[in-house]
C-alpha cells in the first residue's frame, strides 16, 4: 500500500497460501487493473492467475471481474483459441484484439460494448461468436467476413438491422438475436443453408406488433416453419397475417409455400373450418389434426401424402 507499483507479479496468483493481498494507493498499478483490485485478493489471484495459465491453456476466462479495459498481455497472447470476457463493464475493445487471429470462440456477454473494432474482420477463425447483454447499435459489416463463424449472439441489444450481406456467413447454424428493436429480417436468409438454430424479434409496423420467429432442429417447433422463415420478410409477414386472419375466418389457405409438414401453430386453430393447403411437399397428416373438431374442409392436392390418418375419420363435420 503506497507505493508505485506498477505490476504485481503473475506468480502471486499461484500462491495458495496467500490469504490477503493489498496493493491500494497505488497510482501508477495497471495489473491487476483497478477494477479487480477493489474486488479484494481472491480477485487479484484469480486475474493474474488465468493470464499465467492462459499461455499453456490458450484458453482466457476472465468472467466477473468488473473489467472495464483489457491489459495489454492479453493481446500478446496471440496463439490463444479461447477467451471469455462475460459479465464485465467493458465500454469497448481496441484494434489490437484482432491480433487475437487464431481465436475460436469469444464470448462478450453481458458488457457495455456499443460498437465493435474493424480489427474485427482479423478474427478469421472464429466460429462462436457471443454478444448478447450489450448496447450494440450496429455490427460492423466486415463481421459477415468470417468463414469459419457457426453461432452468433446478438440478443438484448439495440439494434435496429444486421449486416446487409448476413447471408455471406455460410457456415452459421446459430444465430440468436432477441429483444433488439429490428425492423426487418436480414436479406438472403434462405442462402443460410446450415442454418439450424434461429430466434429473432421483428417489429412489424403494418399490425403494430413485435413477431418472434423461432426454429431450431426439431421441425415442429419452428414458428414459422423453416422454409417460411428462410423465404424473407413478404413470405413471413405474409404467413403470419393469414395466422392471425384464420382465427377470424376460419379459413387459412397455405398453397405453395413448400411446407414439408403442417405448421404446429395450425392445429392449435380449433376454430378454423376450412384448411386449404395445396402444391407442397407435406409427406403426412399428423394425428394431431383431431384437434381442428369444427374443420368442414380439408384439401391438400399435390402433395406427396401415402396414407391418411385414423383420426380423420373422428371430424364429423
Amino acid at each position: 500500500v503506497g507505493n508505485n507499483l506498477q505490476h504485481v507479479p503473475w506468480s502471486y496468483g499461484m500462491m495458495h497460501a496467500l490469504e490477503k493481498l493489498e496493493v491500494g494507493d497505488n497510482p501508477q498499478l495497471r495489473v491487476p487493473p483497478p477494477p479487480v483490485v477493489v474486488k479484494g485478493t481472491l480477485a487479484m489471484k484469480t486475474f493474474l492467475n488465468a493470464i499465467m495459465q492462459s499461455y499453456e491453456t490458450l484458453a482466457l476466462d476472465l468472467t466477473g471481474l468488473s473489467l472495464t479495459y483489457l491489459v495489454d498481455e492479453v493481446y500478446h497472447i496471440t496463439e490463444l483459441t479461447r477467451l471469455k470476457l462475460l459479465h464485465n463493464e467493458l465500454h469497448e475493445l481496441p484494434d489490437e484484439v484482432g491480433n487475437l487471429e487464431l481465436l475460436v470462440n469469444l464470448n462478450l456477454c453481458d458488457n457495455k460494448l456499443a460498437w465493435l473494432p474493424d480489427s474485427f474482420s482479423r478474427l478469421q477463425a472464429l466460429e462462436v461468436l457471443k454478444l448478447s447483454y450489450n448496447h450494440l447499435e450496429e455490427v460492423p459489416e466486415d463481421l459477415v467476413r468470417l468463414p469459419h463463424l457457426e453461432q452468433l449472439w446478438l440478443s438484448h441489444n439495440s439494434l435496429e438491422a444486421l449486416p446487409y450481406e448476413l447471408y455471406k456467413l455460410t457456415s452459421l447454424s446459430e444465430l440468436l438475436c432477441t429483444s433488439n428493436p429490428l425492423l426487418e429480417l436480414p436479406s438472403g436468409l434462405m442462402r443460410l443453408t446450415k442454418i439450424r438454430k434461429l430466434a429473432i424479434e421483428v417489429y412489424d409496423l403494418t399490425i403494430l406488433t413485435k413477431l418472434r420467429f423461432i426454429m431450431d432442429e426439431v421441425e415442429s417447433l419452428r414458428i414459422p416453419p423453416r422454409t417460411i422463415t428462410m423465404n424473407g420478410q413478404l413470405v413471413v409477414l405474409n404467413y403470419i397475417k393469414r395466422i392471425h386472419a384464420a382465427r377470424q375466418t376460419g379459413n387459412l389457405v397455405l398453397d405453395k409455400l413448400g411446407l414439408k409438414s403442417i405448421p404446429v401453430e395450425v392445429f392449435l386453430l380449433t376454430s378454423l373450418t376450412r384448411l386449404k393447403m395445396v402444391d407442397n411437399d407435406i409427406s403426412e397428416i399428423p394425428p394431431e389434426i383431431e384437434q381442428l373438431e369444427n374443420l368442414k374442409q380439408l384439401i391438400v392436392d399435390k402433395n406427396k401424402l401415402k396414407s391418411l390418418p385414423d383420426e380423420l375419420g373422428k371430424l364429423d363435420n
